[in-house]
């Protein structure tokens, strides 16, 4: 039997099949940020699949660390995530990935609730603070 994959370890599935997957494993990182005090600022997700969260970090290493692992959660690391997590401190990430675990519940009613305000993809999903809600702007097409 082969040894276990590390729950830090970058997931498996081909790109193309975890599209779909996109707009809720960028919500898992906003979602944990939110829960950990840092501000979210939107979140962008392209045509081809990929997307990225624009946060102010948490004030503590391992809980920046926690909002890179999120995607873990959904077995949806990226490659990119998979690279900065190798290099952190490992007992730190393993505090992490307890926290993860202890407020898994939390972390997947929130993130499912903000994956839910994206409309069809790609577009930008930002945080008004004037009227404390969630705004959806797709991306226009351009006509050729």
């Amino acid at each position: 039997m082969p040894p276990a994959r590390e729950y830090w370890r970058a997931s498996t599935t081909p790109f193309s099949e975890g599209t779909h997957l996109t707009p809720l494993h960028e919500a898992l990182h906003v979602a944990v940020a939110q829960l950990l005090g840092g501000e979210v600022e939107k979140i962008s997700i392209k045509k081809g699949g990929e997307g990225w969260a624009t946060y102010s970090s948490p004030p503590r290493p391992w809980q920046d660390i926690a909002v890179w692992l999120a995607p873990a959660l959904i077995n949806d690391l990226s490659p990119g995530d998979e690279t900065w997590l190798k290099r952190q401190n490992p007992r730190r990430r393993g505090y992490a990935w307890s926290w993860i675990q202890k407020n898994k519940k939390r972390i997947m009613r929130r993130a499912g609730s903000i994956a839910k305000e994206m409309g069809k993809t790609p577009g930008t999903l930002s945080w008004n603070p004037e009227t404390d809600c969630w705004v959806w702007k797709p991306r226009k097409r351009h006509k050729r």
